[in-house]
């Protein structure tokens, strides 16, 4: 009977035969008044509290809440280091404690470690500082497998196989364990320490303490459960990098996608991204193991890593990792800098450092997070994302963590310095890091420099930026004694920038100089390094932030000239502009751009529409761009007061998106803003 039923087609009848009997049993249970766990316990009672991130699919879909007015959660294991997530940082830390002698667990839900870089089929480095215990790697995974072409002739390729292997040999040689198929759900919390992780598991449901938690999820996941701020898409900012899903030939090690933005986190945004891919990718042999996102939740450590503290190459006492790459920001940025200055070109190689503070969430104690997840801005994240970088900080991170067990302390309060000297004799630290000293802020001295010097090419632009509430007097100041106009231009654009109105008349006569637009930018993640806006746009946001009314009718005369065809930067730069103002004069011009041809009708809230207005092309940017703009718009006309409700009727759509950034983007809008009244007009 076993070898008839396991026949792909005979299952396939069971489990229709199996559904249709479910469905009858359902329709003649009587729904209980009252719904309650009941639980039991035995032995040992631990007090605290089980943090976890209960969302379902997403809270719109929500019908209630089952509350549970007793429960208990089986021990499952008692640990030293605790390490949620074997992949790029998070193998790496289970090495570095295991080998430290700590008692070391690696919880991974899928069946082999290494995360984006085997699982999710990026073999190959694109960047990063590539010394340290990142070398080690590198040279055992060529030992791991034997003769290979892709082993033998370079360093920065490897087998998956062979990398995934060579992170589980490790950990386990080392006394370490590592746990397949186990999906980390929560925290366990007791006073503001997080004691251990709330695991899913084949075998069902538990607890796995331990001294220090390493949340290496890539979304900060236990450390948001525990009680964490973070910052993500939300109603303020749909800024996202692009993300996509590879497709799998045999022997493939290298397949990079940027088709679409997904959330991590969210499930259905995820089931998406596969179906979609599969589709898109139909002629592939397979699909990849992992969506491949650049950028996901951030929690909020003890400190947050700037664009400014990048760029002015800032160095800090407790420097932890060493970070080489270049502002690859797979998208447009958000930072009032970029809007002034453009992020270096590809060329530019930066090195950015990261402290131990960036990786210890602010208000926690008993826990750290690693890689994605840490304390930077979204625009500072594309020079610290690399794998060679991440791997360095993993390693780092579980050896702190061992010495935390070791002394039975905090890692807050391990000897760092201690810890440094042995990281810079390894090489992962630079020569020197352990006896850095912090560079900022800069001196008064700097700023005034800077002031004088910035309208010669913005030259000193990120000393004044870095350190603003000094250096917004002393641009006032120049600005309002320089008699030359284009110098008074370039402190009119920076101080409007960060919302200062000096300089606000300067700005209308500049704009209204212009007969028609200028060359703009259009989407585009992969291979983004470069500007995302152009000069007029930076002088219609700068105009917009300076809240001034007087503005509106030369923003709107811009917005006149726009066609479907012109570049998103162009509508990306009015919509910021008007729904800043918040002025009803905008309503307008919005309502009509929006109903311009071709600008609505770009969501996608169900399946056969995502897979229908998804291209094929492994880093299409058409579906972004198109609906960016609708969702910019819409979010600008609803923010300005209204028009016929079309506003609220985009925003509404979006919320259903089954695009997570999107969906979070426009219920986010909707909630901050759901006192808003609309007006109707006929046109």
């Amino acid at each position: 009977a076993v070898s008839e039923l396991l026949q792909p087609g005979l299952l396939i009848h069971m489990g229709e035969r199996i559904g249709r009997a479910a469905a009858e049993m359902a329709e003649k249970i009587v729904p209980a008044k009252e719904f309650y766990v009941k639980g039991f316990k035995e032995g040992q009672h631990l007090p605290g509290d089980v943090g976890e991130i209960l969302e379902g699919l997403r809270p719109s879909f929500n019908l209630g809440e089952l509350t549970s007015k007793e429960t208990t959660l089986p021990v499952l294991g008692n640990f030293d280091v605790v390490v949620l997530g074997g992949g790029t940082a998070g193998a790496p830390a289970g090495v570095g404690a295991s080998r430290h002698g700590a008692k070391t667990l690696v919880l991974e839900y899928l069946h082999g470690l290494g995360g984006m870089g085997t699982m999710g089929m990026i073999g190959r480095y694109w960047d990063g500082y590539r010394e340290g215990y990142t070398m080690e790697v590198d040279w055992g995974v060529r030992a791991t497998g034997g003769d290979h072409p892709r082993q033998k002739e370079r360093l920065d390729e490897w087998v998956f196989d062979w990398k995934t292997e060579y992170f589980r040999r490790e950990i386990r040689d080392s006394g370490g364990e590592v746990w397949f198929g186990v999906l980390g759900i929560g925290a366990y919390v007791n006073e503001g320490t997080v004691k251990g992780v709330v695991i899913a598991t084949p075998a069902g449901k538990g607890i796995v303490l331990g001294h220090t938690v390493i949340d290496s999820t890539g979304s900060a996941d236990i450390a948001i459960a525990a009680g964490a701020a973070y910052e993500y898409t939300d109603g303020l900012s749909v800024a996202v990098q692009g993300a996509g899903m590879a497709f799998k030939n045999p022997n493939d090690h290298y397949n990079n996608t940027d088709w679409t933005f997904t959330s991590d986190t969210d499930m259905l945004d995820v089931w998406r991204t596969f179906i979609v891919a599969k589709d898109k990718f139909e002629n592939e042999y397979d699909l990849g193991k992992l969506p491949q996102t650049r950028e996901r939740r951030r929690m909020i450590g003890d400190y947050t890593v700037s664009v400014l503290d990048v760029y002015n190459q800032r160095t800090y006492p407790d420097t932890f990792s060493i970070h080489q790459s270049s502002f690859d920001t797979h998208g447009y940025t958000e930072d009032p800098f970029f809007s002034l200055r453009w992020p270096d070109e590809r060329t530019k190689h930066i090195t950015a450092l990261v402290p131990f503070r960036a990786l210890l969430p602010k208000g926690l104690e008993g826990i750290a997070v690693t890689g994605l997840g840490a304390s930077a801005h979204r625009d500072a994240m594309p020079v610290i994302r690399m794998q060679p970088c991440l791997q360095n900080q993993g390693f780092s991170m579980g050896w702190a963590a061992a010495l935390a067990a070791d002394n039975n302390q905090m890692i807050r309060n391990i000897d760092l310095k201690w810890l440094q000297k042995q990281l810079v004799e390894i090489k992962s630290l630079p020569e020197g890091a352990d006896n850095y000293t912090d560079n900022y802020p800069p001196t008064i001295e700097q700023i005034q420099d800077a002031a004088k010097n910035v309208v010669n090419d913005l030259a000193g632009l990120e000393i004044l930026l870095w350190d603003k509430e000094r250096a917004i007097p002393v641009m006032e100041d120049f600005f309002h004694l320089s008699q030359n106009k284009e110098h008074r231009l370039v402190y009119a654009r920076i101080l409007g920038m960060l919302g200062n109105p000096s300089g606000w008349k300067e700005l209308i006569d500049a704009i209204d100089a212009y007969e028609e637009w200028d060359e703009g930018w259009n989407f585009r993640g992969m291979g983004q390094f470069g500007r995302s806006l152009s000069y007029l746009d930076s002088l219609i946001i700068a105009l917009g932030r300076t809240r001034k009314v007087e503005a509106v009718p030369s923003i709107v005369r811009l917005a006149g000239m726009l066609t479907p065809e012109s570049e998103f930067s162009h509508f990306h730069a009015v919509a910021i502009a008007l729904e800043t103002i918040a002025s009803r004069q905008g309503a307008e011009p919005l309502f009509r751009l929006l109903n311009m041809d071709g600008v609505r009708g770009q969501a996608m809230t169900d399946i056969k529409t995502a897979k229908k207005l998804a291209p094929a092309d492994r880093n299409d940017t058409s579906t972004r761009n198109n609906s960016l703009r609708e969702l910019m718009l819409g979010r600008a006309l609803f923010r300005v007061g209204d028009l016929n409700g079309l506003g609220r009727e985009i925003l509404d759509t979006y919320s259903k998106d089954l695009r997570g950034h999107y969906y979070r983007h426009s219920s986010g809008v909707l909630k901050m803003f759901s006192d808003q009244k609309e007006v109707e007009v006929e046109l």
